[in-house]
């Protein structure tokens, strides 16, 4: 059976397009077309709402045949006398406000209606039947239950993937609750794995949205629907009220469960040994049996929390997002030796040249980049910023200090290498090369991604009390870039725990202003974009640290092409 070509060539369009467009309304004919009217044969799943097919392979167009799967088609049960729509409506509601790496894909949805001959009591009744369908992105690695074959057991997977997978549904569940989503249902089976075992959250079916309060109330427990083992125990037992620490409840569960167990009375030392035991049978490097180690630990002591029976005393998913980065680059800071005297050496070589000393360079080989001659600070450039003189006794090689020439306070530059980069080291998504002109030994480029997100914290007890502070992006653009032209965001935290503001800010020079902070050329080669700015005054000096978070996370559009060298925290006289 043929596919009409216009309808179909949109359908494709949208699906293989450059950009990801709205979710389209689908004809039931063509999502019968597409699964050999729903055979048994393309079912990969069922459950209380529905039944999931997958495309079948080898469905013709009129431009040829399509060998492989690239979707699922969800098709809700139905009445044939009524139907409730509210379950349908909710889920495709929440699906067409989120787009996000670590959430399904919605392709698109088919709401019809036609009348149908019953029989009712023995005659012949002319009733409405409604055809309720969703159409998601088909990922062949199914669910995360799959790898959870025993409840006394923990996940099969390599650790590193676990921490992946756990780092993964955590984004997924932030991004969820600060566009006021709550899941409600959240559990291995609706975690679903790409090839590269990232995890996409799915099934909104029973999702809330919350209004502007930060709860809803809830109906009666017997009135419920849900899986009521992932459930919180307020929204499982109580006449509580439904808010985002009823997600991290079931968070914490799956955590356990991935890390420990379901049903186990495993101790927390029996279970890190047995992880430890696993490690050491993949890996006899220190570095990796100690960060592995770590972050076991890390992740059991959040799952407790997150388990807590009172709501308020569970994390948030920005907090435990927080606490896996930050044991993540704590391993990340524990690299080869060699790595840390390549920067130690090339401390040394700029102290030595500010000294006219001639330094023989490093015979290392590096990645050399070519960058966009137009991108280039001309001649008449005004001088934004000379390199500074590197004073005494500075000898971190991922810090720079200075003081200000006017107000004497004191300034910084962090290196790339101490940034939290997300997916910094995937080496398929970014790579460290060496750049000529760099006050430090590597720099981050940015290769192949959808969700992008570089964050630098600076303790406060570095900075110079009241001064005014603003904080830069420091990088350059390759000659070829892809997805940089719009606009991203830049918030600014203290410790993560209050946002103190937000802005627009785009990385290419010749994005439209829309009141957004655009890149200017520096002296030194280099361009920046001013990220935030802060005051230490008296109430800031009593907090921990300060946050900048540089971001897009528009999944839609893939982004290469920037090379980071750090982030800049300098008075801003």
């Amino acid at each position: 059976m043929a596919i009409e070509a216009n309808n179909y060539r949109t359908f494709e369009d949208m699906l293989f397009g450059e950009e990801v467009g709205e979710p389209l309304s689908l004809p039931l004919y063509l999502l019968r077309v597409i699964t050999n009217n729903f055979s048994k044969d393309q079912l990969i799943g069922s459950g209380g709402y529905g039944e999931v097919y997958k495309m079948a392979r080898g469905v013709e167009n009129s431009q040829g045949e399509l060998k492989d799967s690239f979707v699922a088609v969800k098709k809700l049960y139905s009445s044939a006398l009524a139907i409730k729509q509210e379950t349908f409506n909710q889920e495709v509601y929440c699906l067409m406000r989120i787009k996000h790496r670590n959430i399904v894909w919605f392709v698109g949805y088919c709401a019809e209606k036609r009348k149908e001959v019953h029989k009712i009591n023995g005659e012949n009744v002319l009733v409405e039947k409604h055809e309720n369908l969703l159409c998601f992105e088909y990922l062949r690695k199914g669910s995360l239950r799959k790898h959870l074959p025993d409840h006394q057991q923990p996940c099969e997977l390599e650790w590193h993937i676990c921490y992946q997978i756990i780092q993964g549904i955590c984004r997924g569940l932030r991004y969820l609750h600060e566009n006021r989503i709550i899941h409600l249902d959240l559990k291995p089976e609706n975690i679903l794995l790409d090839d590269d075992m990232v995890p996409k959250i799915a099934d909104f079916g029973i999702s809330k949205l919350l209004g502007e309060g930060r709860s809803r109330t809830i109906p009666e427990p017997q009135n419920r629907v849900g899986t009521r083992l992932y459930m919180a125990p307020e929204y499982r037992d109580t006449n509580g009220a439904i808010t985002v620490k009823s997600d991290i409840y079931s968070f914490g569960l799956i955590i356990k469960e991935m890390v420990i167990g379901r049903d186990t009375e495993t101790t927390t030392t029996n279970a890190i040994k047995r992880w430890m035991d696993r490690l050491e049978q993949g890996s006899s490097q220190t570095r990796q049996l100690e960060t592995g180690y770590q972050q076991i630990k890390t992740c059991i002591q959040i799952s407790e929390s997150c388990m807590d029976p009172k709501p308020e005393k569970r994390l948030v998913a920005q907090d435990i997002l927080r606490r896996l980065e930050e044991t993540e680059a704590e391993g990340r800071s524990d690299t080869e030796t060699a790595k840390a005297f390549l920067g130690r050496m090339s401390h040394l070589s700029k102290l030595m040249s500010s000294m006219r000393l001639v330094v023989t360079p490093s015979q290392q080989p590096s990645a050399r980049v070519e960058v966009s001659k137009e991108l280039l600070p001309s001649a008449t450039a005004p001088s934004l910023l000379a390199l500074p003189k590197v004073p005494a006794g500075d000898t971190n090689p991922d810090k720079r200090f200075w003081l200000d020439s006017r107000s004497g306070a004191k300034c910084y530059i962090l290196s790339s290498r101490s940034l939290n980069i997300t997916w910094g080291e995937t080496l398929t998504y970014w790579r460290w090369i060496s750049v000529p002109g760099s006050r430090f030994a590597e720099c981050a480029e940015l290769l192949d991604v959808y969700f992008l997100a570089v964050i630098g914290e600076i303790p406060v007890e570095d900075l110079s009390a009241s001064t005014c502070y603003a904080v830069y992006l420091v990088y350059k653009l390759a000659t070829t870039t892809l997805g940089l032209r719009g606009g991203q965001t830049s918030k600014l935290r203290l410790y993560g725990e209050r946002v103190v503001s937000t802005g627009r800010v785009s990385v290419d020079p010749a994005a439209g202003n829309g009141g957004m902070a655009l890149p200017v050329a520096r002296s030194d080669g280099w361009m920046e974009v001013k990220l935030a700015e802060f005051t230490t005054d008296e109430q800031l000096l009593n907090e921990k640290a300060v946050i900048v978070d540089f971001r897009e996370e528009n999944d839609a559009v893939k982004k290469s092409g920037l090379i980071i060298e750090g982030m800049e925290f300098r008075a801003n006289s």
